[in-house]
């Protein structure tokens, strides 16, 4: 039988040719009979693969209401929790990667303007706290945890009576604030929707609507030096106007930046990508997501350096409820339907250790009757099995899919046991061949991911769903 690090060469054979979302598995969340709501930021996953999700649900008009729940892998969603009372519904969510700890940013209107309040469970209760008293707007919270520590950047109003973006970072169980003066919002600012990322070194970049209105674009403001010097940049798309956006950042300033706008008539909606490779300061061009598809961004999500986002159709100005999955792991732009039922909204979106996609959207065919629901993907991998004789000579086929128990016929009559490797060369299985040629592998602690085959020099891989 060849090495293991036969594996490495098996894993360069494998060429691109899936690109379309799958969903495996929809779980319910919560199906209470509300309307309800949530944000590009309402899912998160931690290091332990647990999911974890908010939304908003309207109790009456003006009273909303903010709900949490989380699913560990292997089980269903937790009993919804009550986080907190509000008037908006524009709750956020990030988590601490190791422990899970639960990081809330969202706002409530006192009087007149709303503020913004803070909500995490590191007791195991919901401790709240207001984080603003200044009879201004502050709206459109978007936040990061890193360590234990959150980021938050949303909204608000200077002295000056102007739209700007400000900027709190939770640290030793006190908050800094500042507000990014150099941020022009324009006159209808609230609608500046901003989304925050972080740099491994703690560095901030803030992506937002800027401008005014008829000519917004998105515009990009980061703090290099990790301090209060903040650097203010505009980004261009095929879009006469750009109203969305959402960002990752990776070491040395790498950026990757998706922004959804329009032609400045109402539509087309198109969506864009752009990129700032490390150690630079400029910016790729622009690359079309959606093409000529009428596209309004809902989600975002980083895996490796692919892409993945999920969009909502629009029909004229109309949103027809219908929702899509775009990405480049397949080395091109593909858009797939999640779920286009006409009944859909939002879509929230991460991806797991497996490579696999989870969708956060709200649905149902009454808006005062809408459920929460979580959609699974099958691995977006993109693998597919082709000839080489290096690797024992495959048949060009497509990549196999299997559910636990894993069957498997073995073509070549062989007494020899065959051996199961994942996807980092760790041999997990020895197994027999039956007397009909067949093997059955079943781990119930085995997640779903790639894994490998191998026997009499040749490797088999396929793909386990649970």
């Amino acid at each position: 039988m060849k090495p293991i690090n036969s594996l490495t060469i098996c894993l360069l054979a494998i060429s691109v040719t899936l690109a379309q979302w799958t969903t495996i598995s929809v779980d319910t969340v919560t199906s209470l009979p509300t309307a309800k709501t949530m944000t590009m930021q309402a899912l998160a996953i931690d290091n332990n693969q647990t999911l974890h999700a908010v939304w908003t649900e309207r109790i009456s008009p003006g009273i909303n209401r903010i709900y949490y729940s989380y699913k560990v892998i292997g089980s269903t969603w937790s009993l919804p929790e009550l986080v907190a009372d509000s008037t908006n519904s524009d709750a956020v969510l990030g988590v601490e990667a190791n422990s899970g700890v639960v990081h809330i940013a969202y706002t409530v209107t006192i009087s007149t303007y709303p503020e913004l309040f803070y909500a995490t469970n590191r007791t195991g209760n919901w401790e709240r706290t207001r984080l603003t008293n200044n009879d201004v707007y502050d709206y459109a919270p978007t936040i990061v945890v890193k360590g234990s520590s959150a980021h938050i950047a949303w909204i608000t109003v200077d002295s000056l009576r102007q739209y700007r973006i400000a900027y709190g970072i939770y640290s030793s169980g006190s908050w800094y604030k500042e507000i990014l003066y150099g941020s022009q919002l324009g006159d209808f600012g609230l609608g500046a929707a901003p989304y925050l990322a972080l740099e491994p070194t703690g560095i901030a970049h803030i992506s937002y609507r800027g401008g005014n209105y008829g000519n917004y674009h998105i515009h990009h403001a980061e703090n290099p030096l990790g301090d209060t010097t903040w650097l203010y940049e505009v980004l261009y798309t095929v879009n006469a106007n750009d109203f969305s956006s959402a960002l990752a950042a990776k070491h040395n300033g790498e950026l990757f930046l998706v922004c959804s706008g329009n032609d400045g008539w109402g539509f087309p909606f198109r969506t864009c990508y752009l990129h700032r490779p490390p150690n630079s300061s400029t910016w790729e061009p622009y690359q079309l997501m959606t093409g000529d598809a009428s596209a309004t961004l809902r989600g975002f999500a980083l895996d490796s350096n692919f892409v993945h986002i999920s969009w909502e159709r629009v029909s004229g100005n109309i949103l027809t409820e219908e929702i899509y999955h775009c990405s480049n792991f397949s080395g091109r732009w593909f858009n797939s339907g999640i779920r286009t039922d006409g009944q859909t909204s939002y879509g929230a979106l991460v991806i797991d250790n497996n490579h696999c996609g989870h969708c956060l959207v709200v649905s149902g065919a009454n808006i005062d009757s809408q459920s929460v629901y979580c959609l699974n993907s099958a691995p977006l991998t993109s693998l597919n099995e082709s000839r080489n004789d290096n690797c024992g000579n495959f048949l060009s086929r497509s990549l196999r899919i299997l559910r636990p128990p894993v069957r498997l016929k073995i073509n070549d009559a062989t007494t020899s046991p065959v051996s199961i490797y994942n996807s980092n060369g760790q041999k997990l299985a020895r197994i027999p061949v039956q007397n009909d040629g067949t093997i059955v592998w079943n781990e119930p602690n085995i997640a779903t991911g790639i894994y490998f085959c191998q026997y009499r020099g040749k490797t088999l891989p396929f793909i386990l769903l649970r």
